[in-house]
């Protein structure tokens, strides 16, 4: 019983010393692989390999591809790998023109910005300048013309500046109005006045006047505008304006022609 008892005792600290060792083992090999892993990240960054030899500027327009890769601060033979996206998008998007950017890596080492730019829609006039700015109300630039855009009257803006969002409701109202109306309409379009009560007043290229009122009751007011013009057209008249103020009662002025 003794002998038995000694024999288990020996075989439990053999079972117990082997296990350490495996333990052991695993730990080593476990830490040597994480040394390898060091090892090849280290190597795989500060290899030449993966450094950018070719940067691709994509659907810009507006603004230079010159001016995009000085805003990006990107260079050649920085690591593709080293890249920081958010903070290169974020740059970019500094200038107004660009809505918004993706940045893609192609291994070994080229780089695409794809940008997506701001369109001009209307052109706000203001102190003798002409501001162009987008349907969120965003000064893209200042310019001595409209660049033939429609212009935006008789609004009063504090202090416009080129990359502020300007935020007023006269001019939403005025970029509503130009999105909703009749399309055969907005392509005559000049000018949208807005009064400080919000009524707009449009002028258009071939000598319409519409005194359209609030930016609201679109479906109606096209309805009536499309019959006007379809009505004169038949009959070989001119409008001269008409006034949209009161739906129920439109007032439109003709001519013969």
């Amino acid at each position: 019983m003794k002998k038995s008892k000694k024999r288990q005792i020996k075989q439990r600290k053999k079972l117990v010393a082997r296990k350490k060792r495996e333990q052991y083992l695993k730990l080593l090999f476990v830490f040597i692989i994480i040394i390898a892993v060091v090892w090849g990240v280290k190597a795989v960054y500060g290899s030449r390999f993966f450094d950018i030899k070719e940067i691709k500027v994509l659907n810009n327009q507006r603004i230079s591809t010159q001016e995009i890769l000085k805003l990006s601060g990107l260079s050649r033979n920085n690591s593709l790998l080293k890249v920081n996206a958010r903070e290169i998008e974020d740059k970019i998007k500094e200038n107004p023109w660009v809505r918004d950017v993706e940045v893609a890596r192609r291994l070994p080492g080229t780089i695409e910005l794809k940008i997506r730019e701001r369109k001009p829609i209307m052109a706000l006039f203001y102190n003798d300048s002409y501001y162009l700015i987008d349907k969120d109300q965003m000064i893209l630039s200042s310019t001595p013309t409209n660049e033939n855009m429609p212009v935006i009257k008789d609004v009063q803006v504090f202090n416009p500046e080129v990359g502020r969002q300007i935020r007023s409701e006269r001019i939403a109202s005025a970029i509503l109005c130009f999105l909703r109306i009749n399309e055969n309409i907005r392509n005559l379009i000049v000018s949208i006045s807005v009064s400080e009560f919000n009524e707009l007043y449009i002028s258009t290229k071939d000598g319409i006047d519409i005194y359209f009122g609030k930016a609201k009751s679109f479906s109606k007011k096209n309805y009536i505008l499309d019959t006007l013009l379809t009505q004169a057209r038949l009959n070989k008249e001119k409008i001269i304006y008409v006034d949209l103020r009161v739906i129920s009662n439109p007032v439109v002025k003709k001519i013969r022609l």
